[in-house]
């Protein structure tokens, strides 16, 4: 990992986050390994795109410091347009989108 440079880290998390192959839980998990992954993991920029991408979020929404904990807090309340359901929007077409492009499901 000390190889690469953080720049490299930071893209891969980025184009993880913007094909919906890594959620929130992953970036938690990543900021586990080391120092530097933690740090990368939690910059403002990711979590705001994570926001943008789940909630619609607009700039002006963000009265918390930290766009990670203002990301906790949206994701435990439930969606506005769907009192029982607070899965991500971004993340529910990401779950579709793999469920009907799986060959298995397909050939049943």
């Amino acid at each position: 990992m000390s190889e690469l440079p953080g720049d490299v880290w930071r893209r891969i998390m980025v184009i993880g986050v913007e094909n919906l192959v890594l959620d929130f839980e992953d970036l938690c998990r990543l900021s586990l390994i080391c120092k530097r992954l933690y740090k990368l993991s939690n910059e403002d920029s990711l979590w705001s795109l994570m926001l943008h991408q789940d909630f619609y979020y607009d700039e002006e929404d963000g009265t918390i410091a930290s766009k990670k904990d203002f990301y906790k807090l949206r994701y435990s309340q439930p969606y506005p347009h769907h009192p029982h359901h607070s899965i991500p929007l971004a993340r529910a077409r990401g779950i579709i989108f793999s469920l009907v492009n799986n060959p298995s499901i397909r050939s049943h």
